[in-house]
């Protein structure tokens, strides 16, 4: 009886005995400032990415500015030879497309830029520009029955209307030659050109013959694919910030009314920039999921490289 007694007795102690709460991990203050500076750094080095959208660059001297994002798709067809050449250039996010025409062994740009698709909100009612971050994605859209031939994707300094290009690829820097199979992505990204590329710019200067650009322009060329045929589109990302043009403040009020405080400056950002820029590809094939996790990869290594003292002074 004793012994029941006391089994009941351990039965009602194990019952009511309270079970331990577990306690979720805070991530520390150095992870939460890590975290912030990555997706800083990110806003500025992966156009394509949720943070790159009407993102500013943090170095102090955009003032009272907005953000805007350029964005547009442009076709890529094949001429009766199969070959196909376009180059992008970032033309303060107006001007900047060109179709080249194939002649044995070159190619010859477009005597005029072409307008970027989704430009029109910039050039009623900028005044000043300068660009945060450029990038185009290629999409193959031809058939699994109708692909064939090579795609190059490769970075220009400068181009010109008018100019002859070689046909030969291996005159070309950051140069990247695939197979062009339905689906196909490859993503590229600028790199901007010197101290000048971070400055703003009269948006007038934007014209359809322009050479002066700060960053580095995009090309790509179809060789041996389907004739006279569409093979893929170009989904292109031009970030900008700008102030308002006189004529813009004068007539739409709300758009001066409407102009976002200026942004802290962020050395470490504009540091991790710098040193993913030299960690990382202009070209990489794959969607911009590849890209944005490479970008978060590097960005974080850079972050972390600087040192933990480097992090609290900018906490």
């Amino acid at each position: 009886m004793a012994n029941k007694n006391k089994s009941k007795k351990s039965k009602s102690k194990s019952a009511v005995a309270p079970t331990k709460r577990k306690i979720a991990r805070q991530p520390s203050i150095m992870t939460q400032n890590n975290l912030r500076h990555v997706r800083g750094a990110c806003s500025i080095l992966d156009p394509f990415c949720v943070e790159a959208r009407a993102a500013k660059r943090p170095d102090g001297a955009g003032g009272a500015s907005f953000g805007f994002s350029v964005k547009g798709m442009y076709n890529i067809s094949t001429d009766a030879n199969g070959k196909a050449f376009t180059i992008i250039s970032p033309g303060l996010g107006k001007f900047g497309t060109n179709d080249a025409v194939y002649t044995p062994a070159t190619w010859t740009t477009a005597a005029a830029w072409g307008i970027i698709p989704g430009s029109t909100f910039l050039n009623n009612n900028a005044g000043e520009v300068r660009i945060v971050s450029f990038g185009v994605r290629f999409i193959s859209t031809a058939s699994m029955t109708n692909c064939q031939g090579l795609l190059s994707v490769f970075t220009l300094q400068n181009p010109l209307c008018s100019q002859v290009y070689s046909n030969s690829m291996g005159n070309y820097a950051d140069l990247h030659v695939t197979s062009l199979t339905s689906g196909k992505q490859v993503c590229w990204t600028s790199r901007p050109m010197g101290a000048n590329a971070h400055n703003f710019r009269p948006f007038s200067e934007a014209t359809n013959t322009m050479t002066n650009f700060d960053w580095t322009s995009f090309a790509v060329e179809v060789a041996g694919g389907p004739v006279s045929a569409s093979v893929g589109y170009l989904d292109i990302i031009v970030n900008v910030e700008f102030t308002p043009s006189a004529a813009a403040t004068n007539t739409q009020s709300g758009l001066q009314g409407s102009l976002a405080k200026p942004i802290p400056a962020s050395p470490l950002v504009l540091q991790a920039q710098t040193k993913v820029h030299s960690m990382i590809p202009t070209i990489i094939e794959g969607g911009v999921d590849q890209l944005e996790k490479m970008v978060t990869k590097a960005a974080s290594e850079a972050l972390n490289s600087f040192g933990a003292a480097a992090m609290a002074f900018l906490a």
